[in-house]
């Protein structure tokens, strides 16, 4: 996986839980573009960096996470936990 972009995170179940617009795939032209995502612990040591524990599909690619209906992209906007679980809002991308 590479070039990933337009992150969106939030703390939820003592974890940090990542979400991505796009994430691109070395071996085709197109990757992932509904919403791939990611977990991490939670650090007070700065120097630790982050370890990502990605959520990935069959074939050990980055799994889609949020298939809405429509055309195009799903891109999350916006992700709140409130009272024990996670609520996201997204738009659909479509070209024109």
């Amino acid at each position: 996986m590479f070039g990933s972009d337009s992150v969106v995170s939030a703390v939820y179940k003592d974890k940090i839980h990542w979400f991505w617009g796009d994430t691109n795939k070395p071996s085709y032209p197109l990757g992932n573009f509904q919403v791939p995502g990611a977990t991490s612990k939670l650090t007070d040591d700065p120097d630790v960096g982050v370890d990502l524990a990605y959520f990935v599909d069959g074939k050990g690619f980055a799994k889609q996470t949020m298939m809405m209906p429509g055309k195009g992209p799903t891109w999350m906007v916006s992700l709140v936990p409130l009272e024990g679980k996670l609520y996201a809002s997204y738009i659909k991308i479509e070209r024109r």
